[in-house]
């Protein structure tokens, strides 16, 4: 068995085209082949074709499974086609999905009044599967949400992200208080 047609990279939550062609001991397409071929993935999130079972009136050894293979997990991601005897392997690499989300990845921590925050708050975008969008190089900008002591947060209040991580090392607030809460956003993604 042979797998093509994957992308590399591919991204995450796109469907795949891929093809399977069964071969035989000299490397031609074996058009009488009838085997049913199963897959799996080392990406647990993936979606798969559902078994097959090749017709040789109609596949004569080569089916194409259209849209058939959604990797959701970044990073590299194999693909295996076994039909209990024969098995075939594909490698590619999985680029993480547009940013829909932040998150706060190194949460602000308790401080003095007008001392720097430490360690230094971090905001990380995240796609739809839970891989950081290491593609958003948006402006990311934080502030108060709850503010018990009527403080103001003074340092870099906008930062851009690398990789999807903006982190802010300068953040202070001026007024003491218990319960101050942060809130994130960058344009096109919820607070």
């Amino acid at each position: 068995l042979v797998l093509t047609g994957l992308p590399d990279p591919a991204t995450a939550g796109v469907a795949n085209d891929l093809i399977v062609t069964a071969r035989d001991a000299f490397g031609n397409t074996a058009t009488g082949y009838a085997g049913t071929v199963q897959f799996s993935s080392s990406d647990p999130q993936a979606v798969l074709p559902p078994a097959y079972t090749f017709q040789p009136s109609v596949d004569a050894g080569v089916h194409t499974f259209t849209g058939g293979v959604t990797f959701k997990t970044a990073g590299e991601q194999t693909l295996q086609a076994t039909d209990g005897t024969i098995t075939a392997g594909a490698s590619v690499i999985v680029n993480p999905a547009a940013a829909a989300e932040l998150r706060f990845t190194a949460q602000p921590s308790d401080a003095l009044e007008g001392a720097t925050i430490a360690p230094p708050v971090a905001v990380t975008a995240y796609d739809a599967f839970d891989n950081v969008a290491t593609g958003f190089m948006g402006e990311v900008t934080v502030a108060i949400g709850t503010n018990p002591g009527s403080g103001v947060l003074t340092g870099t209040l906008q930062r851009a992200a690398v990789l999807g991580v903006a982190t802010f090392d300068d953040l202070a607030i001026d007024e003491p208080g218990v319960g101050y809460t942060f809130v994130a956003s960058a344009s096109g993604l919820p607070d």
